[in-house]
């Protein structure tokens, strides 16, 4: 090692290739004399909604009313052929089911379409009381975050 100080040193850039370029291969590559900064690009445009975008709103979940045509009765009939299909498949030993597992397996088991929506938003919204209304019919309730049978 020598004792001399050591001097910053600059490192050559590459920051435009010309046409015919390759200077590798004897070709010219590198820009006539200029400033040495590259070209500037012109700024990317802002993207604008569409006139029928609808703003997202964080913190706030839709949840499309059951069309006119689904009576409550239907609506009752789908969540008790899809909630028997859940339980079935997830507790057939009376096996406590965790509150999401079991929410999402009845969107998938009711044909995660509107009455599925129906089913979720008059059955198994927010309040502990709208799920062990269904959930009484098969011998289940609700306790704290897990579904588990009576």
């Amino acid at each position: 090692m020598t004792d001399q100080p050591q001097i910053p040193r600059q490192i050559p850039v590459v920051s435009e290739i010309l046409e015919g370029g390759e200077p590798w291969n004897g070709g010219g590559g590198m820009p006539a004399a200029g400033n040495g900064q590259p070209k500037s690009q012109a700024a990317p445009k802002a993207v604008m909604p569409s006139k029928g975008a609808t703003p997202i709103t964080a913190g706030k979940t839709a949840v499309a009313p059951a069309p006119d045509s689904m009576g409550e009765g239907d609506v009752r009939m789908a969540a008790t052929v899809a909630i028997g299909k859940v339980i079935s498949d997830l507790s057939p030993k009376g096996e406590p089911i965790p509150k999401i597992k079991y929410r999402n397996s009845v969107f998938t088991a009711a044909g995660k379409g509107e009455m599925a929506e129906a089913i979720l938003s008059t059955f198994l919204g927010t309040d502990e009381a709208s799920w062990n209304t269904i959930l009484a019919d098969f011998g289940y309730a609700l306790k704290g975050s897990m579904v588990q049978p009576l």
